[in-house]
């Protein structure tokens, strides 16, 4: 089974209007996945982080929500940061990052 389709199981789309938008998606997301886990997935992706994109592709074909409002001088927020129920879809495949320390004596 391909990517797409696998998103679009998951997703659960069933029109082909928006193949083009999930396959860049798709490719977007697993950079950023990899990035936020430290872990390169190599061919073997792990069904939880398809569970993640499918529902990013989902949060994203929405209109973005308005976070906050102020009148005075126009200013809107609006909340475009996955949720922790979804970035704990994530956690399992964390990997810690170990910067080097050097200590220098004074």
């Amino acid at each position: 089974m391909t990517n797409l389709k696998k998103i679009k199981l998951l997703a659960n789309i069933t029109t082909d209007e928006h193949d083009e938008f999930i396959e860049l998606y798709f490719s977007l997301c697993i950079d950023w996945i990899q990035a936020y886990c430290n872990n390169s997935f190599g061919e073997e992706i792990p069904p939880a982080v398809y569970l993640f994109i499918a529902k990013a592709v989902r949060m994203n074909m929405k209109p973005v929500e308005l976070k906050a409002r102020t009148m005075g001088t126009v200013s809107y927020t609006y909340n475009t940061e996955y949720p922790e129920s979804m970035l704990s879809l994530l956690t399992p495949y964390r990997r810690l990052k170990f910067h080097v320390f050097k200590w220098i004596p004074t």
